[in-house]
């Protein structure tokens, strides 16, 4: 269900890539195009199996959905929130980051659903996206998810990732943290979005040393292309 291909208008460069902990997961990504934005996402069930693969389902069905008469990704994860919410008796949840980007403008609109923030990545480093955290999708029927705005320049990009990434864990139980990831995000900022997001997993699974996965592990990566 996820996607392979990605846009590549105006020299956008995406890539991402998925590692379940079981057989099935309970993570995702996403990415479309609905005229002139590229709606982007990254989610993460609770659970795990074949539980959370199906919550994630209906959660990427809702997506595609609403982000073709949503006007924003805040009311895009209302409405999917609303339809999560009922009759939800196994109390099951999933975070969300979702965002649009206008691909003539570099114009980034996001909304956060308790999910981990992403990384901007500039010619400086890369930091933080600072974002209003609003609950996890299927929790509360009534919630309401703030919007926020940020812009990318040419060359400039955004890193989603799921918790999976920093709660990798070692044979000894030690967490891989959110240091190294800044680390390396901070090293390889420049590259291209393929390289990073596989540079990623590539550190991760160093990082385990053969270890089972604790959780899924999911990663995006998109860059907007250099002036022309």
């Amino acid at each position: 269900m996820l996607p392979r291909v990605f846009p590549t208008e105006a020299g956008l460069d995406m890539s991402a890539a998925l590692t379940p902990a079981r057989s099935v997961g309970g993570d995702f990504y996403d990415v479309l195009r609905v005229g002139e934005r590229v709606w982007f996402a990254v989610g993460d069930a609770s659970g795990k199996g074949v539980g959370a693969a199906l919550f994630t389902a209906m959660t990427l069905t809702l997506f595609r959905a609403t982000a073709k008469i949503a006007k924003d990704p805040g009311e895009a994860l209302a409405r999917i929130n609303q339809e999560l919410s009922r009759d939800n008796d196994a109390m099951m949840f999933v975070t969300v980051f979702a965002a649009t980007l206008d691909i003539a403008t570099g114009e980034v609109v996001f909304a956060n659903a308790g999910h981990p923030p992403p990384y901007v990545l500039r010619p400086e480093g890369a930091v933080a996206l600072e974002t209003t955290v609003a609950p996890a999708l299927g929790v509360i029927e009534d919630a309401e998810y703030a919007v926020g705005r940020m812009h990318l320049g040419p060359g400039d990009g955004l890193f989603l990732y799921s918790d999976g990434v920093t709660e990798a864990q070692n044979p000894a139980g030690d967490l891989w943290g959110t240091e190294p990831l800044e680390a390396f995000l901070r090293v390889h900022f420049s590259a291209n979005c393929e390289t990073l997001t596989r540079g990623l997993v590539v550190e991760v699974d160093q990082f385990a040393a053969g270890a089972p996965p604790a959780d899924d592990l999911t990663v995006m990566a998109l860059r907007r292309g250099p002036a022309r």
